[in-house]
């Protein structure tokens, strides 16, 4: 994938440049820009599909640069780069599209490289899925669609919102396992408890504690397939400290109890 560096900081730039190796990840940096209407002009003709970009630039700042992107091309995506004291520039930037953001003071070669590659994931599944709904509009490969479980579509529409629900939503779905709170999730998006839990409720129609529960009780569904470990073993695994508490959440949220959809799970077709 190309990669567009912007800032209007010659150091920056050329630290950015040097900071990771490009081609080892399967990344090309493909040039620079001091501000956004230097980068505008590259951005078509160098195929660029990642922008990172600085906020605070002369004739045209981050922020209008990533309107642009956004009202002309959905499929580049932004990273803004950031220090701490415009971090409310980073709130904005974020709301307007940016899918992440990295501080300056603190950047390392394996932090930058960790969101590009999760950046990158996201890209290549947001234009796969315009492609299977581009083909499921032709009449063709209906299935590709139809056969995504119900459980999977619900997990993944977070994916579609604001990017701090997406690195909260990414956290949890990696961490349920652990007894985590909304307190770690706030730390982990850097953003206070109370503004990431209205943020997450407006952009979801759910909290936090909702869809942390809604992702354990998906896995615990998908262990319940399998057969192979006890109620009490699945309950634990997916972060549930009391397999009482286990139960009553998953009958809430599907209806039947734990031993119940496994048991019709495993009936013959």
């Amino acid at each position: 994938m190309n990669v567009l560096i912007v800032d209007d900081e010659p150091i920056i730039r050329i630290g950015l440049k040097t900071l990771v190796e490009w081609e080892k990840f399967g990344f090309q940096h493909v040039g620079e820009a001091e501000d956004g209407i230097d980068a505008w002009e590259q951005i078509d003709s160098l195929q660029v599909d990642i922008v990172i970009t600085d906020l605070l630039m002369p004739r045209m700042d981050g922020l209008e640069l990533i309107r642009l992107i956004q009202n002309h091309s959905r499929s580049i995506a932004v990273v803004v780069l950031s220090c701490m004291d415009d971090f409310a520039y980073v709130k904005e930037a974020m709301k307007h599209g940016a899918k992440d953001y990295i501080l300056k003071p603190t950047m390392e070669p394996d932090q930058l490289m960790a969101i590009l590659l999760t950046v990158r994931e996201d890209l290549l599944r947001a234009r796969e899925m315009r492609r299977q709904l581009t083909s499921f509009q032709q009449g063709q490969d209906k299935q590709i669609i139809v056969n995504n479980s119900m459980d999977e579509l619900r997990v993944l529409e977070p994916l579609s919102r604001n990017p701090f629900v997406i690195r909260a939503f990414r956290y949890m779905d990696e961490n349920y396992a652990s007894n985590i709170s909304t307190i770690d999730i706030a730390e982990h998006v850097r953003l206070s408890r109370s503004y990431i839990s209205d943020l997450y409720g407006k952009e979801t129609d759910e909290s936090l504690s909702e869809a942390l529960t809604r992702i354990r009780i998906s896995k615990a569904k998908a262990m319940l397939r399998k057969g192979d470990l006890k109620i009490y073993e699945i309950a634990d695994a997916v972060g549930f400290l009391d397999a009482k508490v286990f139960a009553k959440a998953f009958k809430r949220l599907e209806g039947c109890t734990p031993r119940e959809y496994g048991d019709e799970d495993a009936k013959p077709d």
